[in-house]
């Protein structure tokens, strides 16, 4: 609460705090003292009564108040002498109203006053003989329980009692006489009014002594608190001075505890000036070791002929080299402190949506891995023209093993993806250039081979065959390429409708019969029921089914399982294909969609095969934008996953012969005349 009071020092705090408690403290046992000063006060008269009749039956004969009983005559000199001396007892004590002496009668609870110093209800001033007959009259003391308990000790009343006499509070002692036995008492009263008094008296002191603390109590504080924080204000003070000048040190000689923090921070504030000057002087030789690495790095970076920049954790560019300059068209003060993806767009060609490819920068940062990334990626520069780049991003690690950003490097690679490009295109027109011959000379050999131009001997029969099945896998293979040209090149068509993607599964199941029937396979189908019709090109639909079953078949051994499941989540549909085949080399799987590649123990139980169809299948996928991945384990078989988004394919125009594309084992023979 008094850490939010402004303009109050610590002092003053202090001060208002300690005020406060100890006021608070007296306030309460004031009240306390005045809610029970009545009771309080009555228990010290009663003490005060009791002592007054235990001092006054000391010094009384207990052998002469039994003389006066029995000689009854006012006029006697010990009668004379006891009177003298209970009245000198009241004399001395003003605010006791009546001392007087009781005996007790032959009746049960009747006791008889003998002396008394109690007037007040007399007119005249009374002879001692009229005294004692006023007061030699009987007295119940049944309704007073504590007076009939006086005669074995001393005791007050418990509160104030009344009697024709008016009110009183009382304390008794026993008179004893020479053989120890009580023969009367000693009572002293005090009215209710002087009672009163005495409460109002007391209760007036004790106001005019808290009231008298109240007032000074704050001063006593103030200069006990000053003398108190003196202490503090010079520590604070040499503290603030040490904030500006580190030489500053606490003058402060003495004993106590604050000469003991006044020490400890010398001592400090010693140690830390020598560090700070070892420090300076380790940051000056760090600087200089810093600024001639930072001239290194830079003069290496400028002699690299690849493009660098640097990101951090959330791929800001905080370094840009001359080369990327030249790549990009941006000037390295353009795009310090921006990030990257704001600034340089890298585009996957094989895309037609032209979506960013930037997050191989991500990727190395989250996985720890470097990224390369060899094959052609278009990078937008400043004049929005797409320059052909390779690239691959390095996670930077610090000494703690945290990633605190990456390095990319990317190159023009312009000139090698023009000769990629022409290459392609070379593939095409050779490729679509000889379809026609290969056409021709599958016509005329199925013409052979059925005898429509005569008869052949079985001999003949069986090289025109050979002829028939090279010619076969030449066009097979003729038009792989021509379709993966088209692919690349982007010139491919697609159409996309509504397609029954479970009924294209099974025409690709169907034409595989023979071969399936040959190796006894049994092939088990998990369709759901749920699977709409998508909207998709079925052309490239049967592709992705025919290469991925025929694989199936092609490398699955003998009497196995063929497992075809296709179900859907909420986006995407779902497609499995599971065999119990040869199974990939773990050491080659990172290669098993690259172009022309075939595994090892692939290539030996199949000699025949292009190494095309799942390069095909890949791009036919990413296109849909769709993934593709597998599990493979050799000699137990392989599971192809393939997810394709529910909402379809994307239509666009260009050349229909990628449908051409068939699989050795989809491949018929057609009596057509080629054109």
């Amino acid at each position: 609460m008094f850490g939010k009071i402004k303009g109050l020092s610590f002092r003053a705090k202090l001060l208002l705090i300690v005020e406060l408690l100890v006021i608070s403290s007296l306030l309460l046992s004031g009240a306390v003292i005045y809610k029970n000063i009545q009771n309080l006060n009555r228990e010290i008269l009663k003490k005060k009564l009791v002592a007054i009749a235990a001092s006054t039956a000391s010094v009384i004969d207990g052998d002469e108040i039994k003389k006066i009983q029995n000689i009854q005559d006012a006029q006697t000199e010990a009668y004379q002498k006891i009177n003298q001396t209970i009245f000198s007892i009241q004399k001395n004590n003003e605010d006791v109203g009546a001392v007087y002496i009781m005996t007790k009668s032959e009746r049960e609870n009747i006791w008889q006053f003998i002396f008394s110093t109690y007037t007040e209800d007399l007119e005249t001033e009374p002879s001692p003989e009229e005294f004692y007959q006023y007061f030699k009259k009987d007295f119940d003391v049944t309704n007073y329980p504590q007076m009939k308990q006086a005669f074995k000790k001393k005791i007050a009343d418990e509160e104030i009692v009344c009697d024709s006499w008016g009110c009183w509070l009382s304390g008794y002692a026993p008179i004893y006489d020479s053989e120890g036995q009580a023969v009367a008492i000693v009572g002293v009263d005090i009215s209710d009014k002087e009672v009163a008094l005495l409460e109002r008296t007391m209760k007036l002191s004790i106001l005019s002594i808290i009231s008298l603390v109240f007032f000074t109590i704050p001063i006593i504080l103030y200069f006990f608190i000053d003398y108190f924080t003196r202490p503090f204000k010079q520590i604070i003070s040499s503290l603030e001075k040490f904030s500006q000048n580190l030489n500053t040190r606490i003058q402060l000689k003495s004993k106590d505890e604050f000469g003991i923090i006044a020490e400890s921070f010398n001592k400090m504030a010693n140690t830390i000036s020598y560090s700070i000057r070892n420090t300076e002087k380790e940051i000056k030789e760090r600087t200089r070791e810093i600024a001639e690495e930072k001239n290194k790095i830079d003069s290496i970076l400028k002699s690299i002929g690849d493009g660098v920049f640097v990101v951090d954790t959330e791929k800001r560019i905080t370094m840009f080299n001359k080369e990327a300059e030249k790549i990009t068209g941006f000037k390295t003060e353009e795009v310090l402190g921006k990030k990257t993806e704001d600034i340089l767009k890298f585009k996957n060609p094989s895309h037609n949506d032209n979506r960013k490819k930037a997050c191989f920068i991500e990727e190395a940062m989250t996985t720890g891995k470097i990224q390369k990334r060899f094959a052609a990626t278009l990078l937008m520069n400043k004049n929005k023209k797409l320059v052909p780049v390779s690239k691959s991003a390095s996670p930077l690690i610090n000494q703690e093993g945290q990633t605190v950003g990456a390095v990319v490097v990317f190159r023009d690679i312009t000139h090698e993806y023009e000769i990629d490009r022409a290459k392609t295109e070379f593939v095409s027109l050779a490729s679509h250039q000889l379809r026609t011959p290969l056409s021709s000379i599958n016509w005329y050999t199925e013409l052979l081979l059925a005898g429509d131009v005569g008869k052949i001997t079985p001999s003949q029969k069986e090289y025109l065959n050979e002829i028939y099945q090279g010619n076969k896998r030449m066009i097979q293979l003729v038009n792989s390429l021509l379709g993966i040209s088209r692919m690349e090149m982007e010139s491919f068509v697609i159409e996309p409708i509504k397609t029954d993607i479970i009924g294209i599964a099974e025409e690709a199941i169907k034409e595989l019969t023979p071969k399936v029937e040959e190796k006894k396979l049994t092939v088990k189908r998990i369709y759901s029921s749920e699977i709409p019709l998508v909207k998709t090109d079925p052309k490239l639909m049967r592709i992705i089914f025919q290469n991925l079953l025929s694989n199936a078949v092609k490398y699955g051994k003998v009497e196995s399982t063929i497992e075809i499941n296709i179900a859907k989540d909420l986006k995407n549909l779902r497609i499995k294909i599971k065999d119990e085949g040869l199974g990939i080399p773990k050491e080659q799987q990172k290669n098993i969609f690259s172009k022309f590649f075939r595994a090892d123990n692939a290539y030996h139980s199949e000699t025949e095969g292009t190494g095309l169809g799942l390069y095909l299948v890949k791009q036919i996928v990413e296109s849909a934008e769709g993934k593709i991945k597998f599990q493979s384990e050799e000699n137990k078989g392989t599971v192809f996953f393939v997810s394709l988004p529910l909402s379809g394919m994307k239509a666009r125009k260009g050349d229909p012969g990628i449908s051409d594309i068939e699989t050795e084992d989809f491949s018929k023979s057609k009596k057509t005349k080629p054109l």
